[in-house]
C-alpha cells in the first residue's frame, strides 16, 4: 500500500491544479510571475534560512535532552530531510521516518513522540492564528454568522490549550511512556514554543511579500494579507493529501484573495513561489542527508 502513496499524492495535486487551472487565467499567472516586484520577492527568499533556523532551534530543544550529542547543524540536517519526507507522503508520515533514521541512536518511541509535538508546536499556532483569521475574513466579507462560528471556535481552541498547559504543569499521570517528557523544564517548553511562534510568523510574513509582490501596482494591506495567508496556512493543514499541499495550497490562496477583492492569479504565483522556496528547494537540499541515515534504531 506504501508505494502508492506518492503517485496517489502526486495525482490528487494534479488534479487539482488542473481544476484550478481551468477556472483562472494561466496566462495572468504567468504575468505575475514574470512582472513581480523583485525587492519584495528577496526579501521573501532572503527569510527562508531564518525560518529553517528557528525550525532548527526548536528542533534541537527537543532532541537535545535525548541526544546531547546533537549540534545545531545536525539539527538542520534532520529538519531538511524531515521536510523531503514530508512533501512526499500522506499526513507528512514521510517525516517521521526520516528524523527517525536520522536520529538512530534515540529510542523509536521517544523520537516518534517528539516529531509529533514538534510539528504540533506549529499547529497549535496554524489553528489560532488560521481560527481567529477565518473569523475577521467572514466579517469583512459580510457573513456575520459564518465569522461568530469561527470566533467561537478560536475561543474554544484557546481555553483548551490553556487547559492543556494546566494539566501539564499540575503534573497529573502520564502514560509510562510519556514520563520522559516531565524531564523537559519549563524553560525548553517555552523557547520551544517561541521558536515555532517565530517559525510560523516569519512564514506567514513570507507569503504576505510574495503576494504583494505578485500583484505588482495594486498591493494589499498586510492586515488582508495576514488573514488570507493564515486562512491557507489552516486549509491545508486540515486536508494534509497532497503533494507539499500543492493544489490545495493554491486553490485555498485563489479564493481568500479574490475574496477579498484582490487578484486570484497573483495568489496562486504567490502559492507556487512558497511552495518553491519553503518545501521543493529546502527538501531536495535534504536528499543530500541521505547518505547519512543510519537504518537501524533502538
Amino acid at each position: 500500500m506504501k508505494r502508492y502513496f506518492l503517485p496517489l499524492k502526486i495525482l490528487l495535486s494534479l488534479v487539482l491544479l488542473g481544476v484550478l487551472f481551468s477556472k483562472v487565467n494561466l496566462d495572468a499567472v504567468l504575468q505575475a510571475l514574470v512582472k513581480i516586484d523583485y525587492p519584495l520577492a528577496w526579501s521573501a527568499i532572503a527569510l527562508v534560512p531564518v525560518s529553517f533556523l528557528l525550525e532548527s532551534l526548536k528542533w534541537k530543544v527537543l532532541i537535545s535532552r535525548q541526544d546531547s550529542q546533537t549540534s545545531l547543524f545536525d539539527s538542520l540536517q534532520s529538519v531538511l530531510i524531515g521536510t523531503a519526507g514530508a512533501i512526499t507522503t500522506p499526513l507528512h508520515i514521510g517525516k517521521y521516518a526520516a528524523q527517525m533514521f536520522f536520529h538512530a541512536e534515540v529510542p523509536r518511541a521517544r523520537l516518534l513522540t517528539l516529531v509529533f509535538i514538534n510539528g504540533q508546536i506549529l499547529g497549535v499556532f496554524t489553528l489560532l492564528f488560521g481560527l481567529a483569521s477565518l473569523a475577521y475574513f467572514f466579517h469583512l466579507t459580510h457573513h456575520q454568522n459564518l465569522a461568530l462560528v469561527f470566533l467561537w471556535l478560536f475561543l474554544f481552541a484557546l481555553l483548551l490549550l490553556v487547559g492543556l498547559i494546566w494539566v501539564s504543569k499540575s503534573r497529573f499521570p502520564f502514560p509510562e511512556k510519556l514520563n520522559f517528557l516531565l524531564d523537559y523544564t519549563s524553560d525548553e517548553w517555552s523557547r520551544a514554543l517561541l521558536y515555532g511562534f517565530l517559525r510560523h510568523m516569519v512564514s506567514t510574513v513570507q507569503f504576505c511579500l510574495l503576494i504583494n509582490a505578485c500583484l505588482g501596482n495594486a498591493p494589499m494591506p498586510f492586515e488582508e494579507a495576514f488573514v488570507a495567508v493564515s486562512s491557507v496556512w489552516l486549509a491545508k493543514a486540515v486536508v494534509p493529501f497532497f503533494i507539499g499541499d500543492l493544489g490545495l495550497r493554491e486553490a485555498t490562496a485563489a479564493y481568500f484573495i479574490s475574496a477579498l477583492g484582490y487578484s486570484a492569479e497573483a495568489g496562486v504565483a504567490a502559492s507556487l513561489l512558497i511552495f518553491t522556496i519553503n518545501l521543493l528547494l529546502p527538501a531536495l537540499l535534504g536528499l543530500a542527508v541521505i547518505p547519512k541515515l543510519r537504518f537501524s534504531t533502538p
